[in-house]
């Protein structure tokens, strides 16, 4: 069986739902050794290297940037999350109608399982999940317009 291109369309929308979630992971890791490091260089810091005036220490000067770039991150963060919850919802919606199938979907692309594992958790044949991976692309573009 050949999948159509609209259905190519739907499976790579659904694969990127596993991109942001490694991209979530990978920034929420770069934060905590931001934080760290922030710790540290706040904890080398004496009360005579902090300048007072307009004009501001190396110290104060790499703080600063570091809080900016930890603002982004939790940014960028809230935003992907915001994404697959999204998702969450659709095929949520989704379930209420077609179980299996959303269940189908939320296996193979929000918690990144392959087809084998993903048809052993769903107690089916590799074909038989591969008949209802096709219906589930099908019935999941009703629920992304």
């Amino acid at each position: 069986m050949r999948m159509s291109n609209r259905n190519s369309d739907i499976r790579k929308y659904l694969e990127g739902i596993i991109q942001i979630q490694l991209n979530i992971k990978s920034k929420q890791m770069q934060l905590a050794e931001l934080n760290e490091r922030t710790q540290s260089v706040t904890a080398c810091i004496k009360p005579d290297f902090v300048k007072t005036g307009s004009r501001k220490s190396s110290f104060e000067n790499a703080l600063i940037k570091m809080e900016e770039v930890k603002k982004a991150l939790e940014k960028d963060i809230e935003i992907l999350a915001y994404k697959v919850e999204d998702i969450n919802k659709r095929l949520d919606n989704m379930y209420e109608k077609y179980p299996k199938e959303a269940n189908l979907l939320r296996l193979r692309y929000v918690n990144a399982m392959n087809c084998e594992a993903t048809s052993e958790k769903m107690y089916c044949s590799l074909a038989t999940m591969h008949r209802i991976h096709m219906k589930a692309l099908e019935i999941f573009k009703e629920y992304i317009k």
